[in-house]
């Protein structure tokens, strides 16, 4: 321990995106405070370095680092994300949407969704509801969220996401720290030393380095270096709730418009993610192995290449495990990223966890007492962030229509988590969410799924029924009218991403 008991001292290991984002992110809060941050990763070991989605998690971290976002979407190879697209879902056939933003807006004091069902139920209306966001409309017509020379209300209130190749992140995120002084060298860890108490005293390096010291972060992904070979944290599994334990994937020539969504198209034991970039498109099959082998779900995987025109793809396989750490702050040691835990990549939510997590650390900082107290509140915190989450991805599989094949019925019948079961019951019922989390997603968000799958409350809210039908009518078409006005002079997507592309120079 140095003589004050402030953490002055910590060590990172692992590299990636979540190696790091979490160093990036530390020197930005820490690093006036006199705290040296170092480092370590293999020069072997890979990552998972696929393209990847993201949520507006990602935009608040490129704000925090004072980063010009055209320069970061050109150094990581982005798009703009407005929202995800699902794809036969429902029946083997049709879509829905899950935007960003608020949808619509709200009626004195509630959510649109509350007085569009009114609208619904009596006959009025036949829109869907999501059909009132602004971030669909644009995500419909293939445009992007501001124009080259002028921000937007979009871009000002951050409600909107990235897709980015994930390497090129991490590369980007690697440069910037090393310029502000982040200690950093390739190397292993051979062996980690625990004092009496089970904390870590020291790493001995393949190198013949002896490193310590006052906090430990553990990005191993899923090996868990630290937190679980070391010191024996447990792993809480979830695959009895989320049943996708593989990916395939693979790059694709961009050969259409760059569309500003994601889009997730449901496959015989899984779905399909299409992440469009700057200059590629990057495709990925979660799938279950329960139902469906590797050779069949190449097939499938190679079937979908073959319809956008791509033959002779030869898609990666990744094994993953669902589930999350029992202790994320353990003793010494704090584990992020996919030592931390680790959800099916449906709504895009890894990188979020990431900044989450460490900013967690930030405000739960002990001294080097480590206070049992503080990590505990961490845990807690942190854990119901993932729960969060993992209901929330478990609501997509739960109100799917599939009857197809074995995997979206089993889907359907997991064990539902007491948390999500009584969420749905208040929903079901009444049509509120007060029961759910919110601290990823907002009401809106639920919503959309719930309302996109055709899963609808029992009744109407009762104070609804105040608003005469008239002034409801009128504000739905005025929402409509709007947003069609605001949308209509904005470039392309695809436009608007190749002028960010093709300059150098700060556009906005």
């Amino acid at each position: 321990m140095n003589q004050s008991g402030q953490i002055k001292n910590i060590i990172i290991v692992g590299g990636g995106s979540a190696g790091w984002m979490a160093a990036s992110l530390l020197h930005q809060g820490l690093g006036k405070l006199g705290c040296r941050i170092t480092l370590i990763e293999s020069a072997d070991i890979g990552t998972v370095g696929v393209g990847e989605a993201t949520t507006p998690d990602v935009v608040k971290m490129v704000q925090r680092l004072e980063l010009d976002a055209d320069d970061f979407m050109r150094r990581c190879q982005a798009t703009y994300k407005l929202a995800i697209r699902f794809v036969n879902w429902m029946d083997g056939d049709g879509e829905f949407w899950h935007p960003f933003g608020p949808v619509g807006g709200f009626i004195d004091g509630r959510d649109l969704f509350h007085f569009w069902y009114r609208s619904v139920c009596e006959g009025e209306s036949q829109a869907s509801y999501c059909s009132y966001s602004v971030h669909q409309r644009l995500a419909e017509l293939g445009k992007g969220p501001r124009n080259a020379t002028e921000e937007s209300h979009i871009i000002q209130h951050g409600s909107y996401a990235y897709h980015l190749d994930a390497t090129a992140f991490a590369a980007m995120l690697k440069g910037i720290a090393l310029g502000k002084g982040i200690v950093h060298f390739f190397d292993e860890v051979s062996d980690v030393v625990l004092d009496s108490g089970g904390a870590i005293e020291s790493l001995q390096t393949k190198a013949g380095r002896e490193l310590t010291a006052d906090l430990y972060l553990d990005c191993t992904g899923f090996r868990g270096t630290l937190i679980e070979k070391a010191m024996g944290d447990e792993w809480i599994d979830w695959s009895d709730l989320l049943l996708c334990n593989r990916a395939l994937v693979a790059s694709i020539p961009q050969q259409e418009d760059i569309s500003p969504y994601t889009t997730s198209t449901a496959l015989s034991a899984g779905w399909l993610w299409e992440i469009p970039l700057s200059h590629r498109l990057s495709a990925g099959y979660v799938y279950s192995d329960k139902f469906l082998d590797e050779e069949q779900a190449t097939k499938e995987f190679v079937q979908f290449a073959g319809s956008k025109g791509v033959g002779n793809v030869r898609p990666r396989s990744i094994q993953f495990r669902v589930g999350r750490r029992e202790n994320f702050w353990h003793k010494n040691c704090v584990a992020i990223g996919l030592a931390a835990g680790f959800i099916e990549p449906l709504e895009s939510t890894g990188l979020a966890l990431v900044a989450r997590g460490v900013d967690a650390i930030m405000q739960f900082l002990p001294d080097c007492r480590m206070s049992p107290m503080l990590a505990a509140q961490y845990n807690r915190e942190v854990g119901l962030l993932y729960e969060e989450i993992r209901d929330f991805i478990v609501l997509h599989y739960l109100v799917n229509r599939r009857v197809d094949t074995g995997f979206w019925k089993a889907s359907r019948e997991v064990d539902v988590p007491d948390s999500l079961a009584r969420a749905l019951q208040l929903y079901d019922e009444t049509g509120l969410l007060d029961r759910f989390r919110k601290n990823i997603f907002g009401e809106p968000s639920y919503y959309c799924i719930c309302s996109g799958a055709n899963r609808l409350p029992q009744h109407t809210l009762p104070i609804t029924r105040y608003v005469e039908m008239e002034k409801i009518l009128q504000v739905l078409s005025q929402i409509k009218s709007q947003n069609e006005q605001w949308v209509h002079d904005l470039p392309s997507h695809g436009e608007l991403i190749a002028q960010i592309h093709r300059r150098g120079e700060k556009l906005l």
